[in-house]
């Protein structure tokens, strides 16, 4: 276990550097809670090619609140072999998370995927294309559901909204509505 804390450019650990989560920057970074110890993480991550990553920490239970604490990483997966923008993730349960994200891959897609939890590692589901348009900035998300999101983005600099659900590891996704407010540096303004 390492010592270890999240920033807005990188997700690593102080020292020593032999459990580092990426050996580059990390940016488009977002993280959610598993559990009261037990944290997911994900990015594009510039030590692997601008891939979507994620992984999976062990803090211990005072760790964050306390300013330091102790990390355990899981090993990091590639959950997109692209470049990979404006990562979101949500936690469903205890065994499954969402992560939507820009897949410059494939056109710059809204793209999601469903990935599998089990202790510290992560199974990656198949990604699935939530909306075939030019996406240029995403932020806010709500669960509405344990198995229904509603996601604020931005496609071609016009604010957009749109809401899908999860069955096992499929998506259906709803058509994409143009929402009142504009975006800002390829960010939308908090729509919920």
């Amino acid at each position: 276990t390492r010592v270890g804390f999240i920033d807005t450019d990188s997700l690593y650990e102080t020292s020593p550097p032999d459990q580092i989560f990426t050996t580059g920057r990390a940016y488009y970074t977002d993280c959610a809670t598993i559990s009261e110890t037990r944290l997911i993480s994900v990015c594009q991550d510039w030590g692997v090619s601008y891939y979507g990553r994620a992984v999976i920490q062990d803090i211990t239970a005072d760790g964050l609140l306390a300013g330091g604490g102790v990390m355990s990483l899981g090993t990091a997966v590639t959950f997109e072999s692209a470049t990979t923008d404006w990562c979101v993730v949500s936690v469903i349960d205890a065994t499954k998370a969402v992560v939507v994200y820009k897949d410059q891959g494939n056109s710059n897609y809204l793209t999601g995927v469903v990935l599998t939890l089990s202790g510290t590692s992560i199974t990656v589901g198949t990604p699935a294309v939530l909306s075939s348009t030019n996406c240029t900035g995403m932020k806010n998300h709500v669960q509405l559901s344990s198995t229904s999101f509603c996601l604020g983005y931005v496609e071609d600099y016009d604010a957009r909204a749109i809401a899908f659900s999860i069955s096992g590891t499929s998506f259906t996704a709803g058509s994409p509505v143009e929402v009142e407010g504009d975006s800002v540096n390829g960010e939308v303004a908090t729509l919920f």
